[in-house]
């Protein structure tokens, strides 16, 4: 990696560690952030982020196996991995009037069968779950992460759930590879041969929706940029709420009652 980017060797001592998820937290909405990470408020989560983890989890443990076996589980059985996963968390999701917990799963069931026999037949994974931790340079700062999966021919790929199909790739979801690349680079000492990232859209027939993407040079320093502004406004405790965010609602963030409690306003439903 060039030397201008930053970063320098894993090491595994650090006290703190900045990730993906907390910087587009941030980016997000700063009173989010601070309810989240700096209060470490415990509120119930909602329902999409319960389907996406389950989801994610059963996609997580037939790759595991797979990079042994190089064959997918029965569809059944990863199916039962995100029922079960499901099921554990009904009980700390706050569920709204017009939302059922059978049907969200149903509809979880199918965006998981359509993934398992789309995308996953096509990947053979040699790493699962693969963490990092990159030390940056001037600060007692570790930038750290987790690589859902790396294939075969040196492919980083990662999913996502999504409730309508998307036209280009989330911004947020651009930084999260880019740091992956920044990982795979320092933990290989060469650059992934690929990186693609799999859109799974809930539908009546879910469709799976692939991009590949190209991380440039000017994309890590944009990560780098981030971080270290990131940082700046950590310190400076700029935790204003950004109602203007089509997230900014009761629906999706599970810390709006706190914020129209704490900074006045009305979140919407």
């Amino acid at each position: 990696m060039k030397e201008k980017s930053g970063i320098e060797e894993y090491h595994g001592l650090a006290d703190h560690k900045i990730t993906t998820s907390k910087i587009n937290a941030y980016l997000n909405c700063p009173a989010r952030y601070m309810f989240q990470y700096v209060e470490k408020l415990k509120v119930p989560s909602r329902s999409a982020l319960l389907r996406g983890l389950a989801f994610h989890n059963a996609v997580g443990e037939n790759y595991l196996q797979k990079v042994e076996t190089e064959k997918d589980l029965p569809e059944a059985d990863v199916l039962d991995i995100f029922g079960t996963q499901f099921d554990l968390g009904v009980p700390d999701t706050m569920w709204f009037e017009d939302e059922k917990p059978g049907v969200i799963k149903d509809s979880g069931y199918k965006m998981l069968s359509a993934y398992h026999s789309i995308i996953a037949p096509g990947v053979q994974p040699v790493e699962v779950e693969m963490t990092f931790e990159l030390k940056l340079k001037g600060t007692d700062q570790v930038f750290s992460g987790r690589v859902d999966t790396i294939t075969k021919d040196e492919t980083i790929i990662d999913h996502k759930t999504k409730s309508s199909k998307p036209a280009y790739v989330d911004p947020n979801h651009k930084i999260q590879m880019t740091a992956y690349t920044a990982g795979f680079q320092v933990e290989h000492q060469k650059k992934p041969k690929g990186n693609r990232l799999d859109y799974i859209v809930d539908k009546k027939k879910p469709e799976c929706v692939s991009f590949d993407l190209e991380i440039t040079d000017n994309d890590i320093e944009l990560l780098l940029n981030l971080i270290g502004r990131y940082q700046l406004a950590i310190q400076a405790g700029i935790d204003l709420p950004n109602r203007g965010n089509f997230l900014c609602a009761k629906r999706f963030c599970p810390y709006a009652y706190e914020c129209e409690r704490v900074y006045g306003g009305t979140v919407r439903e």
